[in-house]
């Protein structure tokens, strides 16, 4: 009997044992399974925004509420708590509309953007007011162009020399010319007047035009003291050289072609001051209009310079007066250049700028032409 009784008593102690295991096991997995649904609730709450200050909002509130109540009445079921939980905290309404939580945009919403970018768009500067300012910028850049043009061609830039000191060289050494030689005085005052438009004026009128008429007996002397003339100019300017055109050595070229190669010398007096056309004589009648836009007293593309033409007539200086030297050149030119083709117009139009002042060279003797050109 103590037997049986000892063997119930190991059996009920048994069982009490493996219940209470049991019990202890079943409360761990479902401690655990709570802790799961709070950290699926806690992630399902991270994808939602406008929580409060602290974090949480009323539905987040109520979520946590209700797993607590949960997890507390398993624990009153297994004998851990003493009394059930209040659930009167859980008395939340998460189907009303106000206590839901709205889904946050992942992306802001940018329709309202695009729509006030395009409506700039459309309401950008006019055409008409863009087309005004690409004009004026042209013409900017035209005028400046043009003006800085017209500076180099118009106004020499001296780094050392004013033009008062430039006009005094020269003054001096033409009048050191004319004690050394034999030409007459009116020659002498045609020079100097035609030298002082160089330097007399900031912004020069026109340009200075000389139209020596050589008699067959002053080849000579017009070949060395032509040289000597321009050498006064481009030395008191401090000019390398001055440029020079030999139409004799041109002879036989159609009248446009010496046309373009007259242009194209007198460009070169944007770097020079004195240019010279020698034989003018044999200059084609077409070729000669070339004249009139370089010559031009106000048109003159460049007008701080020094033309200086020489004219062969093929008679002695006896025969020559000089006196009436203005209408022997007129006459002269206006009969070879008319028998060329030229007509009577042009050709007045081209005499009143280049024989404006003419001067005349008288023969030098032998010696005093080897003093001055020994070459």
């Amino acid at each position: 009997m103590a037997a049986s009784l000892r063997r119930k008593g190991i059996k009920a102690h048994l069982y009490a044992n493996t219940r209470r295991s049991l019990s202890c096991e079943n409360r761990r997995n479902r401690h655990d399974s709570l802790s799961n649904r709070r950290v699926s609730i806690s992630s399902v709450d991270s994808e939602y925004s406008d929580s409060d200050e602290n974090g949480f909002d009323e539905t987040d509130r109520c979520i946590t509420n209700i797993s607590k109540q949960k997890e507390d009445d398993s624990l009153f079921e297994d004998g851990y708590l003493s009394h059930p939980s209040d659930t009167s905290k859980t008395n939340c309404h998460l189907s009303s509309p106000n206590k839901i939580r709205k889904r946050r945009k992942l992306y802001p919403d940018l329709s309202d953007l695009e729509d006030e970018t395009v409506k700039k768009r459309h309401e950008g500067v006019p055409p008409f007011i863009l087309i005004g300012v690409i004009f004026f910028l042209i013409l900017f850049i035209f005028i400046i162009g043009h003006g800085y043009k017209s500076y180099q061609t118009n106004h020499i830039f001296m780094k050392t020399k004013t033009l008062e000191v430039v006009w005094k060289e020269m003054e001096r050494d033409v009048i050191r010319l004319s004690k050394v030689t034999h030409q007459s005085k009116r020659f002498w005052i045609q020079f100097l007047s035609q030298l002082k438009i160089l330097t007399g004026e900031v912004l020069p009128i026109q340009p200075a035009i000389i139209l020596a008429v050589v008699p067959s007996d002053s080849a000579k002397t017009a070949a060395c003291f032509s040289q000597k003339l321009l050498e006064v100019i481009s030395n008191a300017f401090d000019d390398s050289k001055y440029i020079s055109f030999d139409v004799r050595s041109h002879m036989g070229r159609n009248a446009t072609v010496l046309k373009h190669n007259l242009e194209d010398f007198f460009q070169d007096l944007n770097r020079f001051h004195a240019a010279a056309v020698y034989n003018l004589e044999k200059l084609h009648p077409e070729a000669a209009m070339i004249l009139h836009a370089y010559c031009d007293s106000e048109n003159a593309p460049f007008k701080r310079v020094l033309y200086f033409f020489t004219l062969e007539v093929g008679s002695a200086y006896s025969s020559i007066d000089e006196r009436n030297l203005d209408s022997t050149v007129s006459n002269y030119l206006t009969e070879l250049w008319s028998y060329g083709g030229l007509r009577y117009d042009d050709i007045g139009a081209i005499v009143s700028r280049i024989a404006n002042s003419p001067v005349l060279f008288k023969p030098e003797d032998r010696e005093n032409i080897l003093r001055h050109c020994p070459y």
